[in-house]
């Protein structure tokens, strides 16, 4: 059932089972993987059933000391939280994103990629996806031909596309359902510990500057996404226990820096009518599954040259962008004998951003409606990582030369490195919350248990020890769904 929380009594104490706290993608799919285990759960949603712009401002503003961030554009407050503004875009991490690498100077993940595959299969079929085809030799085809790189030093990574707004998909069946009661306008302000057993024993939601109410619950579980789950943390500190003076909470907070327009790519020959590398437009995005390949250099390249991960993203040149007569001669002299194609686009990359503590999420000396300190972010890339997703544009151009592919004019910004004014992000907030074998490393355990409290676990990208380059969406997904397994035997 769905419930206003305005209209429970002030001081009202509620019991479950299980309480989720927040209903994005990660919140409604771990209620989604439980609502058969009998138990009575709850999720707990700060905002409505829509946004309001005057509760973004009120509680997402804060202090930004780092790279520009619009911090209250890139969070959702209400029902079905940032699956109301997510892209669509399905796509996994690469086996290498999990493993160590002597180049980045923080530890892997503590669990592979192949135990987290099963899990991908079953976050797609959620999604509504297809066939689970993530290969692009075999989803090549004569209108979809895969772009070959010899020695496969650049490669070709699919992604998949479906636009899901999980409050609309699943609005009827929560309200509906018996087992699970989702509150609205329900802000957790306070985790309740008992120091003694280590455990926490409710949780203190506010419903209006005057009024809460206490939930109790076996298990909790924080689902508020990479800056809100840091901030709830980070809220506890003053009087509470050990486990929320983890030195490793809101740092290494990385995006996925995005290059706009970075370089024009020209294709030729067959590989210019490839359908695989045609980004889907907006409106072919709702509703239905489509895919589209990006390009990537290789992952030994990337781990020999000490490289972060990136995609290539080709898009559609803007009107009024002609290639000249030249450049069309010259095609026509390259490839006599069949007909000369050209296709000119414009490159955006989204790279992957190094784990660095300094990099972080702290609190403000600002405090919301509700009394909780707002968010201080500093976001932070470093020289090398920036010089090193240069290298790896040039690289891309001198291999399309190389096999005869295409040419790439890269922008003088992006060719020197001097990218300050550059420099997008994707609303892709990770690591504030890390997972690691131990607490020295991390915040949470493999499982998404948090170090030092036997009952609160942590599910969403902020988890994530690494961010790779793909959207983070689905592997939350999977790693919440791996959760998911893990609790169901505490829930029996």
């Amino acid at each position: 059932m769905i419930i206003n929380s305005r209209t429970l009594n002030a001081g009202a104490s509620l019991e479950y089972d299980l309480c989720i706290v927040g209903s994005g993608p990660a919140g409604i799919t771990l209620a989604l993987e439980l609502a058969d285990s009998k138990k009575r759960i709850c999720i707990l949603e700060a905002g409505d059933r829509k946004a309001s712009k005057t509760d973004l401002q009120e509680f997402f503003s804060g202090d930004n000391v780092g790279l520009p961030y619009k911090l209250t554009d890139c969070r959702s407050r209400q029902f079905g939280g940032t699956s109301a503004q997510w892209a669509g875009y399905i796509a996994m991490m690469d086996p290498a994103d999990f493993e160590e690498n002597p180049v980045i100077p923080r530890i892997g993940w503590p669990i592979s990629f192949a135990s987290l595959l099963p899990y991908y299969r079953r976050a797609f079929r959620q999604l509504g996806g297809g066939a689970f085809e993530f290969d692009p030799d075999r989803l090549s085809g004569p209108q979809h031909e895969r772009i070959r790189f010899k020695a496969d030093e650049v490669t070709s990574k699919i992604w998949h596309f479906n636009i899901v707004n999980f409050a609309e998909k699943y609005e009827k069946f929560l309200d509906r359902s018996k087992s699970i009661d989702v509150y609205l306008n329900a802000t957790v302000t306070r985790i309740n510990l008992d120091r003694g057993s280590g455990r926490v024993t409710s949780l203190t939601a506010t419903t209006s500057a005057r009024a809460a109410f206490t939930v109790k619950a076996k298990t909790v579980v924080l689902a508020c996404g990479g800056m809100e789950n840091a901030r709830i943390l980070l809220a506890q500190r003053p009087g509470s226990g050990p486990a929320f003076a983890n030195d490793h909470i809101g740092r290494h907070f990385m995006e996925h820096p995005h290059y706009f327009h970075c370089a024009s790519l020209l294709l030729f020959g067959r590989q210019a009518e490839s359908g695989l590398y045609h980004l889907p437009e907006a409106d072919e995005l709702v509703g239905k599954t489509s895919l589209c390949a990006f390009f990537q250099v290789g992952a030994p390249i990337r781990k020999k040259l000490g490289w972060p991960n990136a995609v290539f993203r080709v898009q559609k040149a803007p009107t009024g962008i002609k290639l000249s007569k030249r450049i069309s001669m010259l095609l026509h002299g390259l490839y006599q004998g069949e007909e000369a194609m050209e296709r000119l686009s414009r490159i955006v990359i989204m790279a992957e951003q190094f784990p660095n503590p300094d990099s972080r999420i702290s609190l403000s000396d600002k405090r919301d409606a509700y009394g909780t300190p707002k968010i201080r972010l500093n976001w932070q890339l470093t020289a090398a990582e920036i010089q090193k997703a240069s290298r790896s544009t040039r690289f891309l151009g001198m291999k399309l030369g190389q096999n005869g592919l295409g040419r790439l004019q890269v922008e003088e910004w992006m060719a020197t490195g001097n990218v300050t004014g550059h420099v997008n992000y994707g609303w892709h907030h990770m690591g504030t919350t890390r997972m690691a074998l131990a607490a020295k490393d991390g915040v949470v355990d493999a499982n998404g248990k948090m170090f030092g409290l036997d009952n609160l676990y942590i599910a969403g990208s902020s988890i994530f020890p690494t961010s790779g380059c793909a959207n983070p969406t689905f592997t939350l997904m999977a790693t919440t769904i791996r959760l998911a397994d893990h609790l169901k035997p505490q829930l029996v």
